[in-house]
């Protein structure tokens, strides 16, 4: 049987909201390890982004839950991809890699949502796609001189953004029957 054209464009943004989830979970990592040293949790940025954890922790870990009881194998495979996807980034020290891989990972993200067709605008996507926005926003004002630094052959934030976003529609795509 045929999937009509509908239900494709809703599996499909199924699959970008489930990996922009992943990729907000594995953030959660960058923005402890920010959080804890404190040299750069400081300002409005502390504020805005310890409002998204919360947020982040109360609204997803549902979601986590109910993937992880579906096949919670394939969702540990899946999040250790991409955590391991990031671990030969390094740029200058371990807090402005953070800061970066933080935001690298909010704006991928961004983009697997902008990437939604039916889905787009109901409320998961646009909630998170707001309270990711505001901590971006910030990030670029509060930090963007580390935002603008490259790693040692050259390659930055936009570099990196183009990898995540590849690399997720890698491990996590649509694929007919």
């Amino acid at each position: 049987m045929e999937e009509n054209n509908d239900t494709k464009e809703l599996r499909i943004d199924t699959i970008c909201l489930l990996r922009a989830v992943m990729k907000i979970s594995s953030a959660l990592n960058d923005i402890d390890t920010i959080a804890l040293n404190k040299k750069y949790y400081k300002y409005k940025f502390k504020k805005l982004s310890s409002q998204w954890v919360d947020l982040i922790m109360t609204h997803t870990s549902e979601l986590m839950k109910s993937l992880a009881d579906d096949d919670s194998d394939m969702l540990m495979d899946i999040y250790k991809s991409m955590e391991e996807s990031c671990s030969k980034i390094h740029i200058e020290n371990d807090d402005k890699t953070a800061i970066i891989l933080f935001y690298v990972k909010l704006k991928s993200s961004l983009w697997d949502i902008d990437q939604m067709k039916e889905m787009r605008n109901t409320f998961y996507p646009t909630f998170l796609h707001q309270i990711s926005g505001e901590v971006i926003e910030q990030l670029n004002k509060q930090y963007k001189d580390i935002l603008l630094m490259t790693d040692d052959d050259g390659k930055g934030v936009d570099y990196l953004i183009d990898y995540y976003n590849d690399f997720g529609q890698k491990i996590m795509f649509y694929a007919e029957d």
